[in-house]
């Protein structure tokens, strides 16, 4: 009796985040919002920081997620996530940082798919991340909108097939003009929730976000609160 061939296992996805870091980390988040006010540099490097950690928490709990590069020149990295694989970014803009990711990637697994993913997600759940993947194994390049449609949280390509990342202002157009799929994931998933601006950081902080933005999020009422310009923005802000 001839044995029966056991299917093998789809190839787990390689995530390249890109990370910005330093004093200009979330630029965004210094414009004020209501009577919320602005964040300083200290307090938006420290809050990117914890969204990246949150994103990378919930990507290595995803079941068909693989290796994680990020791509950033932030010393910071080499504590804050010590066992991160981490290329040094080129620093010609977010678009050259993840172009190297996908390619130092492609250079580990040839033969496995790539996704870029934004690191600003401090609300993602693996199973919806889990889900988009399983999605984009159908295209041969994809995309996911971000809750605005207009804004990208995650391209992922097939093996061998050529990508040119397209972040910026619209970007999910210029995206799917450049031959990605939408993939159909549900306005509500955590895969959409980035944030970069105050008002979206009080959007997820509702939805409910990692431990270390928690963490990072001084509240009012604190001792490390008073006399400083970092607050947590409030529904009536937005």
């Amino acid at each position: 009796m001839p044995l029966e061939r056991v299917p093998a296992l789809p190839a787990p996805w390689t995530i390249v985040v890109p990370f910005k870091g330093g004093p200009a980390a979330k630029s965004r988040l210094s414009q004020a919002c209501g009577e919320t006010k602005g964040l300083r540099p200290e307090g938006r490097h420290q809050l990117a920081l914890a969204f990246l950690r949150d994103t990378v928490t919930a990507v290595r709990a995803a079941d068909n997620a693989g290796d994680i590069l990020i791509v950033s020149s932030d010393p910071v990295l080499i504590t804050a996530i010590p066992d991160a694989t981490v290329l040094a970014d080129p620093g010609r803009g977010l678009n050259a940082a993840v172009t190297a990711g996908i390619e130092w990637a492609r250079s580990l697994a040839p033969d496995g798919p790539v996704a870029a993913l934004t690191g600003d997600l401090p609300c993602l759940r693996p199973l919806d991340l889990s889900a988009a993947l399983e999605l984009a194994r159908e295209h041969p390049l994809g995309v996911v909108p971000d809750r605005h449609g207009t804004g990208t949280t995650l391209i992922t390509a097939q093996p061998g097939v050529p990508v040119t990342p397209r972040f910026g202002p619209h970007s999910c157009e210029a995206h799917t003009r450049a031959g990605h799929a939408a993939l159909p994931v549900l306005a509500t998933s955590t895969l959409r929730q980035d944030v970069d601006t105050i008002a979206d950081l009080a959007w997820a902080l509702r939805r409910g976000v990692g431990q270390h933005t928690r963490a990072a999020v001084p509240q009012p009422s604190s001792r490390a609160t008073r006399g400083r310009r970092l607050s947590v923005p409030t529904a009536a802000a937005v």
